[in-house]
């Protein structure tokens, strides 16, 4: 069966999803989400929820969907033993390491592998399966032809609806590195919606210009059924509940056969023009450079502009209405309406500018109005010299709570069996409707003993409709991972220049994959270093890709990979694999099962002082890269392409610098204006891209200590070397 997957950021989206025809929710707790300021729920509340879902049919996943310290470990681990025991459906996770450990320790808690794990081919799916999850959510940089064939190894779930991340998921560094707000950790600023200006040769271009607009693949729903995919995937933890009411409702109809319209959905949230994202290839609304906000649907024109606005339009306004006022798809204004039907308005406006609705009063309150109650048969009897007794029933299901005392024929005023009728027809917070009979001659009973006992009646019900099973929790040990000697791992695009200097490690990232001649000139500079020679391979490569890299591999003596999938990878081709930092391998637990592979290297967002006890590399200077595009910020295909292969991203303070780099398709690589210095590790990696001569040479002979070279930079950061994320 096919499922309808919606946010629920909030109690009122959570049932916003379930009024509007969702088969299941996601939701986070108040630790280890990845929407840690959406309201999310908690250790009081959510065994609740989970019962009210289920009695309506729809499943709960919880994302404890963050990067994982070792100081956090045991608190992780109670909150997945309390889903264990909650009767959730299934938890979300980032760290497929740690999926290997709640799979031994929790083995009938289901996993669902997040999207922030960036599973994007064949091999990250069979990695996700030999580990123990049983879905993955895939990167919404996966192609379409790698869906077809991960449906059929494992069940998927895709996104079709909401906010694209303009980097690919799990490796987007930009707000941790600016502002110590790690999109891993669930605080993600999104420096990515800011205003940006591209500079690439004679092209010079400003905008929103890496700000994505809203994904909406209801176009593809049929293709996307057809390929095998298991799970439609709603985002917006973060959205108003009538986006999510909206949304679900829109999908559901589709997934019914309907042609519903998407008018309601896009008043209540809609960034940009609707894009197919990437999995169908880039396209040409995919990003917003315009607007970068919600911008609802447009309705008319201004017609007259004085104290207030005159427009045409066919919508009939509300008190309270609001929205945007555009020209040419920029933003030049806003109105609201007051409660006589003035448009007031803000900005320099125009006649014959567009205006759209981004709050229609009169949907928020029928949206608000919407409540889908459980029919519950409800019978009561109230006799004299006997206890009062009532039951309530549903699909089957029977309860019955009884007083612990007899009743007597009242003194004076008796309950009359509208009274009773109209007490017992009170659920409180229960969704349920009650149909009640009574019967009775004429009792007294307290008030507050029959509220005792109606409560009691449908507690019972919802406990016995949607019960919880205990589920089995097994002892798990793991050691820590074992210290090696000291090493220098170094990147670059060309070694000409630090071929001569001591190192073990040269991992070779060339900017254009299709290139002999790069490969020729690697390996004749490095043909008298008795450095191991590694290939690094992007978080993202689909099935073209592979085809180019693999004549290549048996060259190298192994591939740096940032990415899970390298695991699979590596084992396909038989040679050694190095984890990137990727991978952010963030805890013990995680490097002591990384120690299969030849080598890793720990997460960027880790101290110094916590990446030392595990084992591997630390990423100690040089080029810091913030994220990975898997599109053309330039909005150019690569036929008419004609761009450099550095460029800049500017936010007016800072310069990005953009490698471009080749392979089946063009994708971009972003570093961060400012290199990185540390005190160094024991064990350091060194990303030289993007640097100058003088820098390599000045890092490569201050290779214990990279920060003394700072005289070689302009400026430089030390990163999350010394102060931890929050």
């Amino acid at each position: 069966m096919v499922e309808l997957l919606s946010p629920a950021g909030s109690i009122q989206s959570f049932w916003s999803a379930i009024y509007g025809g969702a088969n299941a929710v996601y939701l986070g707790l108040d630790l280890f989400s990845a929407r840690k300021n959406a309201e999310n729920f908690n250790f009081d509340n959510l065994e609740t929820y989970v019962r009210y879902a289920h009695i309506y049919g729809v499943k709960v996943y919880v994302a404890l969907n963050t990067l994982i310290g070792d100081g956090e470990m045991e608190n992780f681990l109670k909150y997945a033993e309390f889903c264990n025991g909650s009767g959730v459906d299934a938890v979300l996770l980032q760290d497929m390491f740690l999926g290997k450990l709640l799979h031994k320790k929790f083995p009938e808690l289901c996993l669902h592998l997040s999207t922030q794990a960036g599973v994007n081919n064949v091999y990250g799916a069979l990695v996700a399966k030999e580990y123990g999850f049983s879905r993955v959510v895939l990167a919404r940089e996966t192609d379409k032809d790698e869906i077809k064939k991960i449906c059929g190894i494992i069940e998927t779930e895709v996104f079709v609806q909401g906010a694209l991340c303009t980097a690919f998921s799990g490796q987007c560094y930009m707000s941790s590195f600016a502002g110590n707000n790690s999109g891993n950790r669930g605080l993600c600023k999104q420096p990515c919606r800011k205003l940006y200006t591209l500079k690439n040769g004679k092209i010079n271009k400003s905008g929103y210009d890496i700000s994505l607009a809203d994904l909406c693949l209801a176009p593809k729903i049929d293709e996307l059924l057809s390929m095998g995919v298991k799970s439609f995937k709603i985002e917006g933890r973060m959205r108003k509940p009538s986006y999510v009411f909206e949304a679900t409702k829109y999908y559901s109809q589709l997934l019914q056969g309907k042609s519903p319209s998407i008018s309601p959905l896009s008043r209540t949230f809609k960034r940009g023009n609707y894009t197919l994202g990437l999995g169908f290839g880039q396209d040409k609304n995919l990003v917003s450079d315009k607007v970068q906000s919600h911008i609802g649907e447009t309705i008319g024109k201004v017609t007259k502009v004085k104290d207030s606005l005159k427009v045409r339009s066919s919508h009939t306004f509300s008190p309270f209405d609001s929205g945007k006022i555009l020209r040419m798809g920029e933003e030049v204004g806003n109105y609201t309406l007051d409660e006589s039907l003035n448009l007031k308005y803000k900005g320099k406006v125009k006649v014959g500018d567009d205006i759209t609705i981004t709050t229609d009063s009169r949907l928020e309150d029928e949206i608000s109005k919407v409540k889908i109650l459980l029919p519950v048969k409800v019978d009561g009897s109230f006799l004299v010299g006997k206890k009062a007794e009532i039951t309530a029933s549903r699909k089957g299901v029977t309860v019955k709570a009884e007083s612990d005392f007899v009743l007597e024929k009242a003194k004076n005023s008796p309950l009359t069996e509208a009274e009773l009728t109209d007490n017992l027809s009170k659920c409180g917070e229960m969704p349920f409707s009650a149909q009640v009979s009574i019967i009775t001659d004429g009792v007294f009973i307290a008030k507050s003993q029959l509220n005792a006992l109606r409560r009691k009646l449908y507690e019972d019900l919802l406990y016995s409709l949607a019960p919880v099973y205990k589920k089995p929790v097994c002892n798990v040990d793991f050691n820590r991972p074992t210290q090696k000697d000291k090493s220098l791992m170094v990147m670059d695009d060309d070694f000409s220049v630090v071929k001569d200097y001591d190192f073990d490690i040269a991992v070779f990232s060339p900017n254009d994959y299709g290139d002999k001649k790069l490969y020729d000139k690697f390996f004749f500079d490095m043909r008298l270093h008795s450095a191991k020679k590694f290939l690094y391979l992007p978080p993202v490569l689909n099935s073209a890709d592979n085809g180019l890299i693999a004549p290549l591999l048996q060259k190298f003596d192994g591939v740096y990979v940032d990415g899970y999938y390298g695991l699979k990878l590596a084992k396909e081709y038989k040679i050694p694999l190095i984890l990137g930092s990727g991978v952010n391998i963030y805890n013990s637990f995680a490097s002591y099962e990384a120690q299969g592979v030849y080598d890793y290297i720990a997460s960027k967002e880790l101290t110094l002082k916590s990446a030392e006890t595990l084992g591997g590399y630390y990423y100690s200077a040089g080029s810091l890269k913030v994220m990975d595009l898997a599109y053309c910020p330039f909005l150019k295909t690569c036929n008419d392409c004609k761009g450099e292969d550095i460029s800049i991203l500017s936010d007016g303070e800072r310069d990005f610098i953009l490698r471009r780099v080749k392979l089946s398709v063009c994708r971009f690589e972003v570093y961060n204006p400012y290199p990185l210095l540390t005190d160094g590790a024991k064990r350091n990696f060194f990303n030289l891209l993007t640097l100058s001569n003088n820098q390599k040479v000045a890092l490569l002979k201050a290779q214990n200590c990279p920060i003394s070279a700072k005289n070689a930079f302009t400026d430089y950061t030390t990163g999350h070397s010394k102060k931890p994320l929050l």
